[in-house]
């Protein structure tokens, strides 16, 4: 069974974090979301209500505050789902990449390209502006 981790801050989870682990899902048996909490950032929004919006959407998810390839080597996850956007992107994660090699050789970094290029820094900066974002945030369909 090949599961893997679709770490980040996800803050907030938007569609294009959405897509990313739609992607996931259609190469992998099982993905996890895990909301890092990274402690150089400051969050807009609290990580249980990330998780408890997760939840309602069906996905797994989790957070965590530690190393994410400490977690993957402690729990027998192989795979890191990242997403990237532009050069830049590429640059940075290949950067950590190399980083959670050593920490944890075993770990391969699989990259799924965006299908559009909007972070949450933006999708924050155009809700503290009073502009409507619904357009960039999954909408949660629940079964019943």
């Amino acid at each position: 069974m090949k599961k893997a981790v679709y770490a980040g801050s996800f803050d907030p989870f938007h569609n294009g974090h959405l897509y990313i682990y739609e992607q996931a899902k259609e190469l992998f048996d099982e993905v996890v979301v895990m909301i890092a909490n990274n402690p150089n950032k400051k969050r807009f929004t609290d990580i249980a209500d990330i998780r408890h919006y997760l939840v309602k959407m069906n996905i797994n998810a989790f957070a965590w505050s530690g190393l994410v390839a400490d977690w993957c080597k402690q729990n027998d996850v192989y795979y890191l789902v990242r997403g990237l956007r532009s050069t830049s992107d590429y640059l940075y994660e290949e950067e950590v990449a190399k980083i959670n090699a050593e920490i944890n050789p075993e770990l391969k970094t699989v990259y799924f390209r965006a299908k559009d290029n909007i972070s949450s820094t933006m999708v924050r900066l155009l809700h503290e502006q009073g502009k409507d974002i619904s357009k960039y945030i999954p909408e949660i369909k629940l079964t019943i």
